[in-house]
């Protein structure tokens, strides 16, 4: 007993003999004295041992464990802790060092607070020559909290995140840990040791606390991890951390923690998401598909297990995995007898692209001679009310809706996708929402199951409208096109496009409900203007007030019915523009409407406001009924190829627009002759047997071959395109940016002076309406003077007056007395 020690301090070493002196040194300068230190050497193969044998001759407190064969770390601690004497131990990794005191301060601390664990803080140096951002943002995930922790540190550690596992910067009960390390299994763990015996000395441990000191020199570069670069070698040696996992998942929870297989999956996030990581960043291109089998191998999952875990930890990644995915044979397609077929779009109501998925399924579940197939229905919302019908023999199934189950919550989707795959042994899966985020995640767990159906993408938009999008669109796209097995587009110029990206791609345009024959006729007295589709930005609604507005000018009896629904802030908007513009006799919204006939019907023109669509049914259907239309501009339309009977004007020119309406309105002559020619040019389109068009798809996805892209245009290369032309807003946003921060200054010093001067003119205005005012009463006194003056003067006049009129009777009264003196 008298030769315990209070701290043991475990170094393993291996092939260290550059770094292990600087190491010891620093254990052995520390101003605790009372420490041993137990170096596990791990076979190595330098001078390690030659560095430590010569501090071991001057130093009685050296214990060397010498391993006859390579165990790895894990091992080595194993073994030094169960061979500790202290009463507290800590672990320093062979290429890092202490500060001096930091046995003293971390001594000092364990027994002042008594808890079971002390961490401390860490010094991370830059031998890596890695950015200053990454050291800091290291440094900041190695601060312990400053604060006294009891309960349970798993959950505290894993779940909470309120300290790291990382053993190397704490002191611990050594009883306690040496109760933890026999929880750890003998053997080569190359990976996550930290994590293997963190888990079981948090498992027992009942304490914690944290001090700001950094006592612990983590010298970040001089190991694995600050390489770039990672051989299949390194990547294989990464996960074999799986080992621990499972080792972990085995241990029985002999106190019964609450937190145990919440923390389990935790740390089994945590490796995924590493090795994930190093697959995209570190591994390269050329040798990802080899590191998938490793990484499926290592955590012992099949192909569709190993796609519904990436796809909940990377789920931003979806080019990079497509990449990946593109040259993996376990999700080939392989050619077969088709009968069982799967559509699926989001719901079956209200949208155009909507009645097409739902139209399909019946034709094909109807069609017979020996062309008998299965059809399932596959939507994210129940059955309801307002829906689209479905033929009989559909038969219907829901998934987990895509806006609620996606990233970590993807995995009840895929589930339920793969059991609609299993249990209805689908031959082929017809997908129809390529543009939402988890269609290269739904196409994936498809082609994972083991009977490898054939994935065909039915895209109902045109492929410019991708660069709308924000964010990758058109990478992501790009990437998931190239996986599918075949592309269903609705015009020659997408077919074009998507040939450089896949072989099989097939021109199929859309077919209607009905076939309509009786040519109406436009009724005398009559102004009626439609307007058909879902209340949506881009099919430019707000157009539509616009262009009736001044319609009405010249017809004012015009009525225009809007049929559709939308976003409630877009129907509020169009509502309440209608409203101020005084227009609500002249437009009526219909909303959504199933039955859309009786508007065709009684319509005299059809105005289509949209500014992309891929194919537009609602054009053929008024073309159908013989209905003459006024469109915007969308020059890739298969309608614009093959019907006519219809006006075009430049997008968003709304007074073209009306022009063209109120000649049709009022031109009888010219109406017919539209009419005529819109009905008798669907006539001709409604010859094409789409069905049969489809059967010819599937019979080639029943015998195909890999093939070459026609003009091939390497993915690679438009991603670069794509990039660049990113780059190229992002500087040319930068610099208009720029120019109008520039702009900016000028224009607020421009208003300041502007500002001042009218501050200043206010001020001599106000001066001059004082002046004004003071004159005014200035020459008001003036007047009133005038006035006093002028009575003045009269008083004087009647005064000269009185006197010249006293003087002339004092004379005749002089005259008088002069008479009577006389007298």
């Amino acid at each position: 007993m008298g030769n315990e020690k209070k701290i043991s301090i475990i170094i393993p070493t291996y092939n260290v003999g550059k770094y292990v002196n600087q190491c010891i040194e620093s254990l052995i300068n520390q101003t605790e004295k009372n420490i041993e230190l137990i170096l596990v050497d791990d076979n190595s193969t330098d001078n390690t041992v030659d560095v430590i044998n010569k501090w071991k001759e001057t130093n009685e407190n050296i214990v060397l464990i010498q391993q006859t064969v390579n165990k790895k770390a894990a091992q080595c601690r194993k073994d030094g802790v169960l061979r500790s004497t202290g009463e507290y131990i800590m672990f320093v990794d062979a290429d890092d060092y202490l500060e001096a005191n930091a046995c003293e301060i971390a001594l000092q601390t364990i027994e002042t607070e008594a808890v079971d664990i002390v961490q401390f803080g860490t010094k991370v140096e830059n031998f890596g020559g890695v950015p200053d951002s990454r050291i800091k943002s290291n440094e900041n995930a190695l601060m312990p909290t400053v604060e006294r922790i009891e309960g349970d540190l798993l959950e505290q550690c894993f779940l909470e995140r309120k300290f790291s596992f990382t053993i190397w910067n704490k002191i611990y009960n050594g009883d306690l840990c040496r109760k933890a390390m026999l929880e750890v299994e003998d053997g080569e763990f190359p990976k996550a040791n930290d994590l293997y015996a963190a888990f079981f000395i948090l498992y027992y441990a009942k304490s914690y606390c944290g001090i700001e000191d950094k006592l612990y020199h983590y010298c970040f570069g001089r190991g694995m991890t600050g390489r770039n670069r990672m051989s299949l070698n390194d990547y294989t040696k990464c996960c074999q951390s799986w080992l621990v996992y499972k080792n972990i998942s085995k241990f029985g929870n002999p106190n019964n923690k609450s937190s145990f297989h919440e923390v389990l999956d935790n740390i089994h996030e945590r490796l995924l998401n590493e090795q994930l990581g190093k697959l995209r960043n570190n591994v390269v291109s050329e040798d990802r598909e080899k590191a998938i089998r490793i990484l499926m191998e290592n955590m012992e999952a099949n192909m569709f297990e190993m796609i519904r875990e990436i796809a909940k930890m990377g789920w931003e990644f979806r080019p990079e995995f497509a990449k990946i995915f593109r040259g993996l044979p376990e999700l080939r397609y392989k050619p077969k007898r088709i009968t069982n077929i799967a559509f699926y779009y989001r719901n079956i109501k209200n949208g155009g692209a909507q009645r097409v998925v739902a139209n399909l399924a019946s034709e094909f579940a109807r069609l017979g001679n020996g062309q008998k197939y299965n059809i399932i229905l596959i939507t994210d919302e129940q059955p309801q009310d307002g829906e689209y019908k479905i033929d009989e023999n559909v038969t219907r199934v829901t998934i987990p809706n895509y806006l609620e189950y996606s990233k970590k919550k993807y995995g009840e989707r895929a589930d339920a996708l793969y059991r609609v795959i299993d249990t209805y042994h689908i031959d082929a899966f017809i997908d129809s929402m390529w543009n939402i985020q988890p269609f290269f995640w739904d196409i994936s767990v498809v082609k994972s199951h083991p009977s490898h159906p054939a994935v065909i993408a039915h895209s109902h938009s045109a492929a410019g409208t991708m660069w709308e999008f924000k964010g990758n669109a058109v990478e992501e796209t790009m990437s998931s096109y190239a996986m599918v097995d075949a592309i269903v587009v609705l015009s020659e110029v997408d077919k074009m496009y998507w040939k450089t990206i896949n072989p099989n791609v097939y021109y199929i345009p859309n077919k209607l409900e009905k076939t309509y024959n009786k040519l109406p006729r436009k009724k005398e007295g009559q102004n009626t203007v439609l307007w058909v589709g879902r209340l949506s930005k881009e099919k430019q609604p707000l157009d539509i007030v616009e262009v009736i507005e001044r319609v009405a000018v010249f017809v004012p009896d015009v009525k225009c019915v809007v049929v559709g629904d939308g976003e409630k802030e877009i129907v509020d908007n169009l509502r309440g523009e209608i409203v101020r513009r005084g227009l609500e006799k002249n437009i009526y919204l219909a909303g959504f409407q199933k039955d859309v006939d009786k508007y065709y019907s009684e319509a005299d023109v059809l105005l289509f406001t949209s500014r992309y669509e891929g194919f537009s049914l609602t054009l053929f259907e008024a073309a159908a009924h013989g209905l003459p239309i006024v469109k915007y501009e969308i020059p890739w339309l298969t309608f614009n190829q093959c019907m006519e009977g219809y006006t075009t004007v430049p997008q968003g020119h709304v007074r073209e627009a009306a022009e063209k309406i109120v000649e049709l309105l009022t031109n009888s002559d010219l109406w017919r002759q539209q009419s005529r020619l819109a009905q008798d040019s669907y006539n001709k389109y409604d010859e094409i047997d789409i069905i049969e068009l489809w059967r010819k798809l599937i019979d080639d996805l029943q015998a195909i071959n890999d093939g070459e892209c026609e003009e091939l245009i390497l993915l690679e290369e438009l991603k670069y395109f794509h990039s660049s032309l990113v780059n190229q807003y992002k500087l040319d946003r930068k610099e208009l940016n720029d120019k109008l921060q520039r702009t900016y200054k000028e224009k607020s010093q421009i208003n300041a002076k502007l500002q001042s001067t009218y501050r200043e003119k206010t001020e001599r205005g106000n001066k001059i309406k004082e002046l004004k005012a003071k004159l005014a009463k200035k020459n008001e006194r003036i007047e009133k003077m005038k006035k006093k003056i002028a009575n003045r003067e009269a008083r004087i006049a009647e005064l000269e007056s009185e006197v010249e009129s006293m003087k002339k009777k004092k004379g005749v009264l002089k005259k008088i007395k002069d008479t009577i003196k006389k007298k």
